[in-house]
């Protein structure tokens, strides 16, 4: 499995609680400085791992050094299995993390999500242990997310999100511990359409002081 971290671009399978999960680790640099897991927005909104703005994360992450794979919840694509209403996508993750410790355990570890994805992913960092936390566009209104981590983490969020409310966001980070760092994207949508260069500079300007 070690050649999925190479400098090709790799479609794969991982064992999941319910089936096979897709899988693409982006191609890698020659010297990885970490491992970095993309999660993808809701699965019942045509949300997949071909999500640009997941898909410009994970370009983000592997610019910076860092492998990114991204992978498909249950139910999407060519994933096994069905919608899991968040807590089985939780599950989707940590399967997913299980298994770049076992092929990559001696890397530091990168957690990152989009959307309803951040809600999964930041679910899923007390067990994911990641060094650096990214939630873009959080559903702060509609899921619960912990406010308690071990790591720092990034908030990126448009002001004009028509998804999400962005004030339910920065209220979430205001009672954050530690106190996430917080790029705001004035007039921003939820997809950061037309910005999506600057959205990934500045994801590689905090990746780059961790």
């Amino acid at each position: 499995m070690n050649n999925l971290f190479s400098q090709k671009s790799h479609t794969f399978f991982i064992d999941g609680p319910e089936g096979k999960l897709e899988a693409v680790i982006d191609g890698c640099p020659k010297d990885l400085r970490g491992v970095a897991i993309v999660c993808h927005p809701h699965p019942l909104y045509a949300g997949t791992m071909h999500n640009k703005v997941a898909h410009t994360l994970a370009r983000a992450y592997r610019d910076s050094g860092i492998a990114a794979l991204r992978f498909n919840f249950r139910g999407v694509g060519d994933s096994e299995g069905s919608y899991g209403d968040g807590d089985g996508e939780v599950e989707d993750l940590l399967a997913i993390n299980r298994w770049v410790n076992e092929h990559r355990g001696g890397l530091v570890k990168y957690l990152g999500g989009f959307s309803f994805g951040s809600m999964v992913a930041a679910r899923g960092a007390a067990e994911c242990q990641p060094k650096h936390l990214c939630l873009v566009a959080p559903p702060a209104g509609k899921y619960q997310y912990p406010t308690q981590y071990d790591c720092p983490v990034l908030l990126l969020q448009g002001t004009a999100d028509e998804v999400c409310d962005a004030e339910d966001a920065f209220e979430w980070a205001r009672n954050t511990t530690p106190a996430p760092a917080v790029e705001v994207f004035d007039e921003g949508s939820h997809f950061f359409h037309g910005i999506l260069s600057d959205f990934k500079r500045r994801v590689m300007k905090h990746l780059g002081a961790v």
